[in-house]
């Protein structure tokens, strides 16, 4: 049936094989792949090895080889050689699309999400299907000829690593639209080369006339076959100049770990001049649904473009898409209850009375010792701690109680009065060094960064993945080399205001996002992110409505924000992805006497965990999805909460307990 001595079809299949997917042989580290078997199922996103190449399976395979099959529309792409494990992790290509435009018209690509998760990405290239290419991480790009291309997006980090991903280019010739009198296709009639037809309100034209007039819908159905655009263009809308189009809303971006269900939604959808009689989502993996809001799971961990097709009762469709992040369900080496309640504890007395470390009360899972500052008289990045209402050995026999209890204690950096900035590499070294001697001496599980008051502060010309200002770069590396020291088992949460995380959504520059890049470069390393939601005016959610503090919408909004990302500023180009579900809780004030503003009744907290964990109980902002795995609360401060008879703990506990 392939007859690609078709003159368009070897048009097409020689451009795309020249210019689209002749691509240098990178290095790729395999040692994680297993090799390709020709009896075992691969989905799209499963990747393997054979001949000492890594491939990804573009869309369900099987017994299909890779060396065999991995040229243009194939069954399998090529990731490169393998070669052996450095300690580099790869970089996360995101070529986003698919694209679509008219003859004439220029599109702006965007690699929006791509990320490197131990380094910086220090060279983008794409390469656009056509015979042209370009080194600028989101160019504009104008095709000369209507078709479908593949555009291809390699990029390079630090250490030299490479990886590439591909997206599709519609280029139609414009003369789709407003009256149709085209022949409505059927399948298994006879269609010939450059035939074109209407289909569900649509114009085609047929680019290989064996494959256009085969039966089978369920590869070559126009708009809908598995492998329709090896047999269609699509030449755009293709309807009686009186029917309005259906709106497609898929939500999202939703996130998830590997097995776990995702419900999609098509909330949102509408049909202003009739009804939307079918609903087709397409997961980006090979599977397909044709309800309204399906539940799907992910077999495997990446990125993925979730699409929902509608179409009204007079044939006319609509087709939008989001992105889908799923990851890996990997937990820390020591396990870590489900919920978690944090707390902060005062190594001072500010009238909220001092508690040995030993009498903090079984409510708490991690216990934040605060702080860690500046050392006195010492040099640029030390760091010092001391106990200060007890001797060091009962406070050291105090840690060991709490942790033979199964909690957690950690040492907080930073606080109000401290001003840290590890400007230089002997900075950042010192930090490294001091803090190491801290959380040695006293035996701590690892590290809180809570750093305000300007420590943290962004240079012109930052982004999200790749950060250029030395303070933030040098935190970066000094929590790294700490992690590296004490192992699997450290643990690692971060305490920000909101200025410096959600403020990003609004501004990015100065203090206003400046978290964002360290948060983003520690991703795999994080344990617990909990913004401080007191202290603070309104912000801007991702629905573009306005939030007050104090309120059930606020810290939903706030909370969700970071489980689907968003691109900071409003720059698509600099995109902040979501983080796991288990790396997300809130913070409050334990009392209207911790926090000078942000207090919130236990009732209206519980109402927006409600609505997180269970998709229940929600407010005006409607999260796109719940968040079972959600973890949970922080407080200032614990030693606040006992001052008022633990008002706060005491609801609260019992509220995780209940919903473990």
């Amino acid at each position: 049936m392939k007859n690609c001595f078709i003159r368009r079809c070897l048009t097409y299949a020689t451009r795309l094989s020249l210019a689209g997917f002749c691509l240098a042989s990178y290095a790729y580290n395999c040692d994680q792949l297993s090799p390709w078997q020709n009896d075992q199922i691969y989905n799209g996103g499963d990747e393997a090895t054979q001949n000492g190449i890594a491939y990804r399976a573009n869309w369900w395979t099987q017994n299909q080889s890779p060396d065999s099959h991995s040229g243009p529309w194939q069954e399998w792409s090529s990731l490169g050689s393998c070669d052996g494990d450095n300690g580099n992790q790869n970089p996360i290509a995101n070529p986003n699309g698919p694209y679509q435009a008219e003859l004439g018209e220029s599109i702006t690509f965007s690699s929006a999400g791509s990320s490197d998760a131990d380094g910086q990405i220090t060279e983008f290239f794409w390469n656009f299907g056509d015979g042209q290419t370009s080194n600028a991480a989101n160019p504009t790009h104008q095709y000369a000829e209507a078709g479908l291309f593949n555009a291809t997006l390699t990029i390079t980090d630090d250490q030299g690593a490479q990886v590439s991903a591909a997206t599709q280019v519609t280029i139609t010739d414009g003369n789709g639209g407003g009256e149709c009198n085209l022949p409505t296709y059927n399948a298994g009639n006879q269609y010939a080369t450059d035939d074109r037809v209407s289909h569900q309100g649509r114009a085609y034209l047929c680019l290989v006339g064996g494959w256009c007039s085969s039966d089978q819908t369920w590869a070559y159905e126009p708009g809908k076959g598995l492998y329709w655009q090896h047999a269609w263009q699509d030449q755009g809308a293709c309807g009686d100049g009186n029917n309005q189009s259906p709106i497609a809303n898929a939500n999202g971006p939703y996130t998830g770990t590997i097995n776990s269900s995702i419900v999609f939604s098509s909330r949102g959808s509408s049909d202003s001049d009739g009804t939307i009689d079918q609903f087709r989502w397409n997961f980006g993996d090979g599977s397909e649904s044709t309800l309204a809001n399906p539940t799907h799971q992910y077999s495997s961990a990446g990125q993925y473009t979730a699409t929902l097709t509608v179409t009204d009762n007079l044939g006319a469709e609509n087709t939008t898409s989001t992105r889908v992040t799923i990851q890996s369900d990997d937990g820390p080496s020591t396990p870590l209850p489900h919920r978690l309640l944090i707390g902060y504890w005062h190594n001072f007395d500010n009238g909220s009375g001092y508690i040995p470390i030993a009498q903090v009360d079984d409510a708490w899972d991690f216990i934040n010792v605060s702080f860690a500052e500046n050392k006195p008289g010492g040099s640029e990045g030390e760091v010092a701690f001391s106990p200060f209402g007890e001797s060091e050995a009962a406070f050291k026999s105090g840690v060991q109680s709490l942790q033979n209890k199964g909690k957690k204690v950690l040492i907080s950096l930073g606080g109000a009065n401290a001003h840290i900035q590890l400007n230089t590499a002997a900075s950042r070294d010192n930090f490294v060094r001091t803090m190491g001697e801290i959380i040695a001496t006293y035996g701590f599980d690892g590290m809180d960064i809570d750093l305000e008051g300007g420590s943290l502060f962004m240079n012109a010309g930052d982004t999200i993945a790749n950060p250029q200002t030395p303070a933030i770069v040098n935190l970066i590396a000094a929590t790294r080399s700490l992690k590296a020291r004490f192992g699997d088992s450290f643990i690692l949460t971060m305490a920000p205001e909101t200025a410096y995380v959600q403020g990003g959504l609004d501004n990015f520059g100065g203090i206003w996002g400046a978290y964002l890049p360290l948060i983003h470069a520690l991703r795999t390393d994080l344990t617990v992110l909990h913004v401080q939601h007191y202290n603070t005016g309104s912000l801007t959610g991702t629905d573009g409505n306005i939030y007050n503090a104090g309120t059930a919408d606020f810290h939903v909004a706030m909370s969700d924000m970071l489980l689907t990302g968003f691109a900071a500023a409003g720059n698509a180009n600099n995109y902040f992805p979501p983080l796991r579900q288990d790396q997300i809780a809130f913070g409050l004030p334990s009392s209207t006497q911790s926090a000078s503003s942000g207090y919130t009744a236990p009732a209206v907290a519980q109402q927006a965990l409600d609505c997180l964990i269970k998709g229940t109980n929600c407010g005006n902002y409607q999260p796109s999805q719940a968040y079972p795995h959600f973890r949970g609360l922080m407080t200032w401060s614990i030693n606040w909460d006992v001052f008022r008879q633990r008002e706060f703990s005491t609801p609260h506990r019992q509220y995780l307990n209940q919903n473990p």
